[in-house]
Parts: structure tokens; C-alpha cells; sequence
């Protein structure tokens, strides 16, 4: 009789369980390709989603690399996630972001556009955290996932990066 009563409490357990939060940022299902999608706690607040782009800047000199990441859902008003790469690129695996070029060659800021695409009213910078690859293709495709943070705010989530030509 008491195995039929600790039953449904099994089926209850095995219920919250499958509600519970997930570690990952978002659902684990495939981006369109050159699209992300986070969310951002702390100062920027909510979620973002929108073109994710690389951008070569060091053809005329120094290695440098942006990943761009740019909420377009209101173009007026956007958030722009951007992790510089002080060198030839970024390889499949896991690299901190934060500290001096010696110490690490990943950077981040974030930008918000409050008041329309032209200036950047607020800015954050000192990140420390992590930026994922887990694949990059032949073409300059980047796919993995950040988990950055910056005083008070937090930006988690996934990208799936094409080349800017």
C-alpha cells in the first residue's frame, strides 16, 4: 500500500524535473545561419535575437576579428553585442573573454540604441565570461554560444555567425 501512495509522488518529481530551468540559454534547436539568439539580464533586460555577422578587420594590418551581434527587432532602438578577437581568429572550443590582449585575445561590449541607430547611448565594457565555438566551416561560418557578464548585466545565448564580405 505505501509503494501505490510514493507512485505519484515519483510521477510529481519526474514532472518538476522536466519543468525545471535548462542551463542553456535558449531552446537547443538549429539558428538560421547568421542569426542569434540571447537573453540579457541586468541593465539591457529581456531578450535579443537578430543578424550575427564576422567582420575581418585585419586584412591592412594587425589580426582582428568583430562578431557582431545585432538585435534588429526594433531597428530604431537595437542592442549590439560585439566580441573583438585580437587575433587571426577564434578555433573550435571554449576561450575567455576579459583581461588584456596578453592575457586573452577576446574582448566584448555591448551598446544599446535608445534613441535611434546613430548614437550609442549606453555602453558596456569590462566583460569577463566565456565565448563558445563549435564549429567553423570552410566558408568562415562560426556556430557556438557566450555567456558573458559585465557588472550588473548578464548576456547568454547562441549565434550562428556568417562572414561579412
Amino acid at each position: 500500500m505505501r509503494a501505490l501512495r510514493l507512485l505519484p509522488l515519483a510521477a510529481l518529481a519526474a514532472a518538476l524535473a522536466a519543468c525545471a530551468d535548462s542551463t542553456e540559454p535558449v531552446p537547443d534547436t538549429p539558428l538560421i545561419p547568421g542569426r542569434f539568439v540571447a537573453t540579457f539580464q541586468g541593465g539591457l533586460g529581456g531578450t535579443g535575437e537578430g543578424r550575427a555577422t564576422l567582420f575581418d578587420l585585419g586584412r591592412t594590418g594587425t589580426p582582428q576579428l568583430w562578431m557582431e551581434l545585432r538585435d534588429e527587432r526594433v531597428p530604431e532602438a537595437n542592442t549590439l553585442v560585439r566580441f573583438i578577437v585580437r587575433s587571426a581568429g577564434l578555433t573550435v572550443g571554449t576561450h575567455a573573454v576579459g583581461g588584456s590582449a596578453a592575457e586573452n585575445p577576446v574582448d566584448a561590449v555591448a551598446l544599446q540604441f535608445p534613441n535611434g541607430a546613430a548614437t550609442a547611448d549606453v555602453h558596456y565594457t569590462g566583460f569577463t565570461g566565456t565565448v563558445r565555438v563549435e564549429e567553423v566551416s570552410e566558408a568562415g561560418e562560426m556556430v557556438g554560444s557566450f555567456d558573458v557578464r559585465s557588472g550588473s548585466l548578464h548576456a547568454k545565448g547562441r549565434y550562428d555567425a556568417l562572414p561579412s564580405f
